[in-house]
């Protein structure tokens, strides 16, 4: 199945395709006739498994209260399983035919309302020349135009221009590199989900979301979800989020981006090919994606200036809830709801004097504080 969800109703909602390809049947181990050059694409593990947690995290958490959730499409290869509601639903392979399919239901919604959000995310192999292609189960089926089953990630977005979704993000969870064999190729032509056209809309706020820079890699664990995803979802549960009043927290187009950059440097990439977000298309930044439920969690670091003070600090950290830390021989960091606190330190020790702080622990980076503590 590939229509997880559809909520048919009038006003703006949210529309997803979510798409995760991690088996080729083309490439080496595949279960189709291999390509005689596979390039040193291999079959991969995560894409599946991260196309499933974009997938949950749209079902179980969105929250948006301009354009609630309308619908989910959701195609992975090999086929998942995803709870929805009180039911264990099978996705459908994410080959081309059934790629188009979804994409026209798809921009079906989406262009039914100005207001509607429009979210398209891909992960699993991609090769770059002039644009990025994202290459779809049945990639090479025929060898003789070998990207007829690849999507050309740049012109389906240009030919969402006249959608008439005013917010629009495009996700590429994928590798962006440039092997030599395909700068060798005459012909590179990845196909558009929809062709695009000369003149047309204008959606205000329509970014195109890279999961790494050109000619660069995007890292994934076996059967887990991909680095980049990993630092999506932990931007969506909060850590992207940016207080609009005193209860409000909520995440836009802009701090979505920003946010994703700083996670994703930490989280264990190869040193030698490091991955970095990159933004393409029209970002205003503005439009709301998630409003948070309640105040997000951020991580907060507390050390001591002189360092070697921290090893004699007795700690608290008072707000909403109190935390305390006996001596330790590191700095204290803890996960703590957004807000202002107070922190305390204490010492036996005459070499150091107590001493008191204010500090805010907001996102993205919670606040690290050194109190000075030297007499």
């Amino acid at each position: 199945m590939t229509t997880l969800v559809d909520f048919p109703g009038a006003g703006p909602h949210t529309h997803a395709l979510v798409i995760g390809v991690g088996s080729y049947a083309h490439l080496p181990d595949g279960s189709g006739k291999p390509l005689a050059d596979a390039w040193g694409l291999r079959q991969l593990s995560s894409p599946p498994v991260s196309a499933v947690a974009f997938a949950r995290w749209l079902l179980q958490d969105l929250n948006n209260p301009v354009a609630p959730l309308g619908s989910v499409e959701l195609l992975t290869s090999p086929p998942k399983q995803i709870p929805v509601g009180d039911q264990l639903l099978m996705t459908e392979p994410a080959r081309m035919a059934n790629i188009n399919e979804a994409f026209g239901r798809w921009y079906e919604r989406s262009n039914s309302h100005k207001g509607n959000v429009a979210i398209f995310y891909f992960c699993g192999h991609g090769i770059v020349k002039a644009n990025l292609a994202l290459l779809a189960e049945d990639f090479g089926s025929n060898p003789f135009v070998l990207f007829e089953n690849a999507i050309d990630f740049e012109l389906t977005h240009r030919g969402m221009a006249d959608c008439q979704a005013q917010t629009q993000l495009f996700i590429a969870d994928s590798c962006r590199q440039v092997p030599k064999q395909v700068l060798d190729q005459l012909a590179f032509h990845p196909v558009p989900l929809k062709d695009p056209k000369v003149t047309g809309g204008n959606p205000s706020d329509a970014p195109r979301m890279y999961a790494t820079g050109m000619d660069a890699a995007a890292w994934g664990r076996p059967e887990q979800p991909s680095l980049f995803t990993q630092a999506l979802l932990e931007t969506l549960a909060g850590k992207g989020s940016r207080r609009e009043s005193q209860n409000t927290w909520v995440i836009r187009t802009g701090s979505l981006y920003q946010t994703n950059q700083v996670l994703l440097r930490s989280k264990g990439q190869p040193p030698e090919s490091p991955q970095e977000c990159v933004v393409g298309g029209e970002l205003s930044g503005n439009s709301m994606l998630h409003q948070l439920r309640s105040a997000p969690m951020v991580p907060v670091t507390i050390g001591c200036d002189p360092e070697d003070a921290i090893s004699e600090a007795d700690l608290t950290l008072a707000g909403k809830k109190q935390y305390r830390r006996a001596p330790a021989d590191r700095n204290w960091t803890l996960d703590v709801e957004a807000d202002k606190y107070q922190v305390d330190a204490t010492f036996k020790s005459r070499a150091y004097r107590d001493c008191t702080d204010e500090i805010w622990a907001q996102p993205p980076d919670g606040d690290e504080t050194h109190l000075k503590v030297a007499w």
